[in-house]
């Protein structure tokens, strides 16, 4: 599911990346079809709520939970967005668009996961690396669960939604000019919300459902975003986080999740071998969605460069940028996503950190 999302979202910058070279070039073709790539987000959001409610029920409602917890996800998510951003950095500061401009606050802000507009739009306030907008949301969902994690565990994931609820309703209600407080009460925290509450009824064994039921499920989700009813894969300019992006993209995610976590049937047919390629790319599905971009920029130019495109059609480019993107994928998440993580999971600093709270009776390092 993890690379199902990551694909999601490449295909769609591919799509809008391709379309705006095609441009540049003079092609009046159109290259590429319309893609909901934004799905993929809503799909990230729904299983980022489910993973992390069955990796950190077992410390729950233990003294120091949520300094544990928020150690290992800091130490999980850092790292690699950091060194993005880094990255990310002299295009920034030599773009056409942003030269010139002042950069310690826009890094700062980006660094720490704060919103602010760094390209100068309050409507989408993108950090340094743009992507870096859903980290922010992750972020958000992370402080407010281990904020009560130390409560009886069956109570966090409904603490968790009161609070994350609560605050939807009054950032619709009231449209806060507080703009962080307005980022972070947009209606799509709820699907962080609905990801945990199915993960906390998947962990006390209530979901279930039969193979039938599931690819109904599925069917009804896929159909649902293929009709877009909404027309939110052909709108132009940022996605708005509301009620209606909810309804487009949100429930389908949701739906598609449920259809397969619930189902032991489809859960069988996940463990198939001819799947292991999707599954190892769902590893890293974290450094698909942070670099995929510089490969597109990269190859896009060269292909550009060489008067490729008079040669070849565009979806040359694509695969050769899929093929890519995924072997750098790969290739990160086992030379710096685990490396870096278990050096800081044996590094002192991050051990004394980990030695402050006490899980099931022993010390986590």
């Amino acid at each position: 599911m993890r690379a199902v999302a990551a694909l999601c979202v490449l295909f769609g910058h591919l799509q809008q990346h391709i379309v705006s070279l095609a441009k540049a070039v003079g092609d009046s073709r159109s290259p590429w079809l319309a893609w909901a790539g934004g799905l993929g987000v809503d799909l990230f959001f729904c299983i980022s709520g489910f993973i992390i409610v069955l990796s950190a029920r077992k410390v729950m409602g233990q003294s120091g939970a949520g300094l544990d917890f928020m150690v290992r996800r800091l130490i999980r998510v850092v790292p690699l967005y950091w060194l993005a951003t880094c990255a990310y950095l002299p295009i920034f500061l030599f773009g056409a668009s942003t030269a010139g401009r002042d950069v310690w606050l826009p890094l700062l802000t980006s660094m720490s996961f704060v919103p602010y507009p760094v390209f100068g739009d309050w409507a989408a306030p993108y950090p340094l690396l743009t992507l870096g907008w859903t980290l922010n949301y992750e972020m958000w969902f992370y402080v407010s669960m281990a904020a009560v994690m130390c409560l009886v565990r069956q109570r966090v994931v409904l603490w968790t939604a009161l609070w994350m609820g609560s605050l939807v309703a009054l950032g619709v209600a009231l449209e806060p000019e507080h703009r962080q407080l307005f980022f972070w009460s947009r209606p799509i925290v709820l699907e962080f919300v609905v990801g945990a509450a199915m993960g906390m009824a998947h962990a006390h064994g209530r979901l279930r459902l039969g193979g039938g039921w599931a690819c109904c499920l599925g069917a009804i989700a896929v159909s649902w975003v293929a009709l877009d009813p909404f027309g939110m894969t052909t709108a132009s300019g940022p996605t708005p986080n509301d009620f209606v992006r909810l309804a487009a993209w949100g429930a389908p995610a949701a739906l598609i999740l449920l259809a397969v976590v619930a189902s032991p049937v489809v859960l069988g047919l996940s463990r198939h071998r001819l799947l292991a390629p999707l599954v190892r790319l769902g590893d890293a599905s974290y450094s698909l969605y942070l670099l995929h971009p510089f490969v597109l920029i990269v190859l896009g130019k060269l292909w550009v460069a060489t008067s490729l495109h008079a040669l070849l059609p565009w979806w040359s480019l694509a695969c050769l940028s899929v093929m890519a993107a995924w072997v750098v994928a790969r290739l990160s998440h086992h030379w710096i996503e685990l490396k870096v993580s278990a050096w800081l999971g044996r590094h002192r600093l991050a051990r004394r950190w980990m030695m402050g709270s006490k899980v099931d009776g022993v010390v986590r390092t």
